[in-house]
């Protein structure tokens, strides 16, 4: 707005950075959605089920839909609504949480060159395989454990103390599911490990 003073205007200055990010809508009750145009990723946060879409009800993103290269949808969105990526034909990435627990019909409708990246044995990995998508599978790094405890020592063997889900060395190197380790010489020094072992979902713990 003009200030007028002495008969001439005044104008005061704004300045405008245009960024190249940008914040849309709600594309679900809590779920929001942006798009980074550098990147040409898009991001679904919040929690909850995306919105289905449809010919007649087209999803928010659909005039940058060619421009869409990868989508990120973060952990707590519940699902994805139907035909939600449908025509985005640029599409080749999508990460997909394992709360995401339902992938609505033509989800990726003519998205012929998509690889999606998900953990096994989720709703993603099964839709990917049900469907022939290519994917990636995702998999967690896990913190580093305490040492291990000793549980009883004989002239030749150590046992350690057995936590599900670990694994044990005496090198660091070689590892094996069993916290016994028999043929041990007398009289050596021995320092044992052990570790998270690898699952589906993360990887062996350093």
């Amino acid at each position: 707005e003009n200030l007028i003073c002495d008969g001439y205007p005044v104008l005061s200055e704004t300045s405008l950075s245009i960024s190249d990010n940008t914040e849309g809508d709600n594309c679900g009750k809590n779920a929001r959605w942006s798009f980074d145009a550098e990147k040409g990723e898009l991001t679904v946060s919040g929690s909850g089920d995306m919105d289905d879409y449809s010919d007649t009800n087209k999803a928010p993103w659909d005039s940058q839909k060619d421009s869409i290269k990868s989508v990120y949808i973060e952990n707590g969105i519940t699902s994805i609504g139907e035909y939600a990526f449908s025509g985005c034909s640029s599409l080749t990435s999508i990460t997909i949480p394992v709360s995401v627990t339902q992938i609505g019909d033509g989800a990726f409708y003519n998205c012929t060159n998509l690889t999606v990246k998900c953990y096994k044995n989720s709703a993603a990995y099964n839709y990917a395989v049900s469907n022939n998508i290519s994917y990636v599978l995702i998999k967690d790094y896990v913190d580093t454990p305490d040492a291990p405890e000793v549980e009883s020592v004989t002239n030749n063997t150590v046992t350690l103390k057995k936590v599900s889900g670990y694994e044990y060395s005496k090198d660091g190197k070689n590892w094996q599911s069993s916290n016994v380790f028999t043929g041990l010489n007398a009289g050596t020094s021995y320092t044992f490990y052990q570790r998270k072992a690898e699952t589906d979902t993360s990887y062996a713990s350093d």
